[in-house]
Parts: structure tokens; C-alpha cells; sequence
């Protein structure tokens, strides 16, 4: 529920910031996820012996975890909004947290290479979080996925990581 809360709020964010639905759509699916695991999670909170005060953490987690991933959902629902004042562009590019988009050109020192081959984390400190490839988008990133020429990728880093990454790009 951790992993995906924090994705979550990533993907939210990148749909906002690219307004892009699918995105949003993709929210929306891992936000059922949390729902499904905390259902899960409390089914087996009383088969297992805690005392009371650790069930009540526990409980008390993941309903806090399920309403981030909620909020989440809310924040890219704004995807599907007409306009966007554009001061909102302005502090989403100027937050030290950074959603990072770049396409992949064929000349790119990571084309054709899996994220793993890239070293992309190791160089740059950024995270791909989903990749578009022609129509369609990848949100289950691992090592083993590999970048290609034009595809779009999505990424999250602190402000340094942007202009790593577009070195690595080149």
C-alpha cells in the first residue's frame, strides 16, 4: 500500500501536469488497488494476535493510506478541467520534487537500452514512473523494461535530476 500510495500521488500529479486522462485513468485503477489491499490487510489484522493498541495503528494506517490514495484521485480528476490557471504550470515546473517528461530521440544515449543498461537512477536520481509508447501507456516500470526511440518518458527527481537526465538523453 506504501509503493502504490506513493506512486499514486506521482501519476496525480503528472496528470495534472501533462493533462492527460489516461493518466488520470491509471490513478483511478491503483486507487481500487488500495482499496482491494486494505480490505485485505484488515481480513488479516484479526486472524493475527497484536494487542489492541497495534491493531488500532494499524487500522489507523492504512485508513490514512487509502485517504492519500483518495486525495490522489481528486488531484487528477483536475486533469479533465478545461483550463488551468497557468501559475499552476509555473509551481509544479518550480517544486523541488520534479515531474520530469523527455522523449526519446534515436540519437539518445538509452535508446534501445532497459532501464537497468541505462543506469538511469544511479546517474541522473530520477525515477520513470510511466513511459508512452505510440498511444499507449506503461505503468509498471521495472529493470527489465526497455526505452525506445520516441517514446515518452515520465519521471521523478529533485531539481538536479532534470538536467542529468537530459544529458543522459542526448
Amino acid at each position: 500500500m506504501k509503493n502504490i500510495s506513493e506512486l499514486i500521488t506521482d501519476l496525480a500529479y503528472s496528470a495534472v501536469f501533462l493533462r492527460d486522462r489516461d493518466i488520470s485513468s491509471e490513478v483511478i485503477r491503483l486507487y481500487r488497488k488500495v482499496q482491494e489491499l486494505e480490505k485485505d490487510t484488515l481480513k488479516f489484522l484479526f486472524r493475527i494476535k497484536e494487542s489492541e493498541e497495534d491493531r488500532m495503528f494499524i487500522i489507523d494506517l492504512v485508513n490514512s493510506i487509502r485517504e492519500l490514495s483518495y486525495q490522489a484521485v481528486r488531484i487528477a480528476r483536475l486533469s479533465y478541467s478545461i483550463s488551468m490557471p497557468s501559475i499552476i504550470q509555473d509551481v509544479l515546473k518550480e517544486s523541488d520534487k520534479r515531474i520530469i517528461v523527455e522523449t526519446i530521440t534515436r540519437k539518445s544515449k538509452i535508446a534501445n537500452k532497459t532501464i537497468s543498461d541505462s543506469e538511469i537512477r544511479t546517474k541522473t536520481k530520477a525515477t520513470i514512473i510511466a513511459i508512452k509508447r505510440k498511444n499507449d501507456w506503461i505503468f509498471n516500470i521495472d529493470t527489465k523494461v526497455k526505452i525506445f526511440p520516441n517514446d515518452l518518458i515520465v519521471a521523478v527527481g529533485r531539481a538536479g535530476s532534470e538536467a542529468l537526465l537530459k544529458e543522459l538523453l542526448s
